[in-house]
């Protein structure tokens, strides 16, 4: 966060995507330099888990708003429960996954109530249904993704490289 500018206490919001260490291993140390930012986590996640949290927490299941143009996808998935968050841009619907658990075609089905989906972000898992990805404009897998180079040369005009502190800006 030092490298990107970005001061801890300044985070208002924090959205975990679902339990898995890699997704909340940096947490405590967060937490204990911002002890006022909202986190919202499933409400699937262990009771362990949730009891270290002393900030705020708002547990999700359903579709709900966590500010302006800001949108959690609710909880997805079975056997590992995850949530995406759904970003309304003036080009369409951005969807940040976190490794994409439940499906890239379960999460594209929930965002897409939320618009038209423009874009996708994040882990892709074991995604192979490329067709679902026909005319959305933005892909940049990242993390979790196993058919990376497959989507990049099938979407060429699409694909954006990922990584960590890569920025992309919607408007």
């Amino acid at each position: 966060m030092e490298r990107l500018e970005i001061d801890p206490e300044d985070l208002a919001t924090i959205v975990l995507s679902h339990e898995h260490w890699d997704h909340t291993g940096g947490l405590s140390d967060l937490l204990r330099t911002n002890r006022d930012a909202e986190v919202y986590l499933l409400a699937s996640f262990s009771e362990p888990f949730k009891n270290k949290i002393k900030n705020p927490v708002i547990e999700v299941q359903e579709p709900a708003k966590i500010c302006d143009r800001i949108y959690t996808a609710g909880e997805l998935g079975t056997s590992i429960k995850e949530q995406s968050l759904v970003l309304e841009t003036k080009s369409g619907t951005v969807v940040v996954t976190g490794c994409a658990h439940p499906g890239i075609g379960a999460i594209m089905d929930a965002a897409s109530g939320f618009g038209k989906i423009c874009g996708i972000i994040g882990g892709f898992h074991g995604f192979s249904d490329y067709h679902l990805l026909n005319g959305v404009k933005f892909l940049s897998p990242c993390h979790c993704t196993q058919h990376l180079s497959e989507i990049a040369s099938g979407f060429p005009d699409a694909y954006r490289k990922n990584g960590v502190g890569r920025v992309f800006t919607f408007e």
